[in-house]
């Protein structure tokens, strides 16, 4: 009785080898329609709200360092006594950066419990 699956060899030399050739066009189409819907889209609308005094700088985690950069420009601009940084992973190093930018470790309040927002 012949069995119903090819050899190794039959594999090896059969068309299935063949098959990843015949995406490749359709690949490239798909790829040439994302990149024209690319060029084709408009920025993103960006809203510039005056920033005025509040009671407490919001450092959501995520993106560090970029973050809590503006928190402390805003914190010496006088905008707010307290910083609040929250996320969990990396909020003891963007609490480090405060005390680096000269932000007293006293004005930040720290909670490293959330994981998403």
């Amino acid at each position: 009785m012949r069995s119903r699956c090819p050899t190794v060899r039959a594999l090896r030399l059969g068309a299935t080898t063949r098959k990843p050739v015949r995406a490749v066009p359709g690949l490239a189409a798909i790829i040439a329609v994302l990149a024209g819907l690319l060029a084709a889209a408009e920025p993103m609308p960006v809203a510039c709200t005056p920033v005025g005094e509040a009671d407490i700088i919001i450092v959501l985690g995520g993106a560090g360092p970029p973050r809590a950069a503006r928190a402390a420009a805003l914190h010496h601009a006088g905008i707010a006594p307290l910083v609040l940084v929250s996320g969990r992973g990396d909020c003891t190093e963007i609490r480090r950066l405060r005390g680096n930018a000269g932000v007293p470790l006293s004005s930040v309040i720290v909670e490293c419990r959330s994981r998403n927002t």
